[in-house]
């Protein structure tokens, strides 16, 4: 680095982000769950490809289906593990079942 650069740091808090309302120009949104918990709400895409993971559609099969890249629903299904903390399909179908962003039956 050349003499009188600035280096810059960015501190990352491991506290959880502030709750906020649900908006239609929010695009990562979250609300207060049952017993104070905060939820993270799927964007309407992530919803969409949820939805299509249950019914047991492959990452091809529903590029193929919305019109968009593998790589996309590859990324969709990465975000919605990372929201609901979870570790693989099977995870991610049982906490959406029980969060209620699946309805079964």
């Amino acid at each position: 680095m050349k003499s009188g650069g600035a280096i810059i740091t960015k501190t990352f808090s491991s506290k959880p982000r502030p709750v906020l309302h649900k908006d239609n120009q929010s695009q990562s949104r979250q609300a207060v769950g049952q017993k104070g918990r905060t939820v993270f709400l799927p964007t309407p895409r992530e919803r969409e490809v949820l939805k299509l993971v249950w019914t047991g559609y492959s990452n091809r099969e529903i590029a193929d289906r919305l019109g968009i890249s593998a790589r996309t629903i590859e990324a969709h299904r990465a975000s919605l593990m990372k929201k609901l903390r979870v570790a693989n399909t099977a995870q991610l179908v049982r906490v959406a079942i029980e969060q209620g962003l699946i309805r079964v039956g």
